[in-house]
């Protein structure tokens, strides 16, 4: 039996191909356009958590700076107690009334401090941080699907 004619009338595929444009400039633009989008979304996941994070970050840096403000007011309260203690040697006057407000704000500071140093259980960026993990084991997957085989 004789083999009926060919119906491409353009030639052979891979001419085709090369006349169309499909080729490896193709596919790897297709793999570029595909980082790109992939690219694309992990920064709108970024930029949506900043957002998130800004106001974490301001509260942070306010309790920060009155923390850091009421250790400044402890230290000049606590300085002007102790000279007037040494001036007033035990009575109990307006020095011991200061150095208890120095107290006070010496406690306050301290809180104001740590809860400006925030949890550690809880991180700025989780979701990101948790596709990048996903994206790294996926990566991984199709690097050992990939590989060949070791042969001895």
């Amino acid at each position: 039996m004789a083999e009926p004619p060919s119906t491409d009338s353009s030639g052979s595929a891979p001419e085709r191909d090369r006349r169309e444009g499909i080729g490896i400039g193709s596919l790897s633009a297709g793999v570029l356009a595909s980082l790109l989008d992939h690219l694309e979304a992990r920064a709108d996941l970024f930029r949506w958590e900043a957002r998130e994070a800004r106001s974490r970050l301001l509260r942070r840096l306010a309790c920060l700076l009155a923390g850091g403000l009421m250790l400044v007011a402890t230290y000049a309260l606590g300085i002007a107690a102790l000279v007037g203690w040494l001036v007033q040697s035990r009575e109990l006057s307006w020095p011991a009334a200061a150095g208890w407000v120095a107290l006070g704000q010496l406690i306050l500071g301290t809180i104001l401090l740590l809860m400006a140093r925030g949890r550690e259980g809880n991180p700025l960026f989780p979701d990101s941080i948790a596709e990048l993990r996903r994206d790294r084991e996926a990566l991984r997957r199709r690097s050992e699907r990939t590989r060949p085989l070791d042969r001895d």
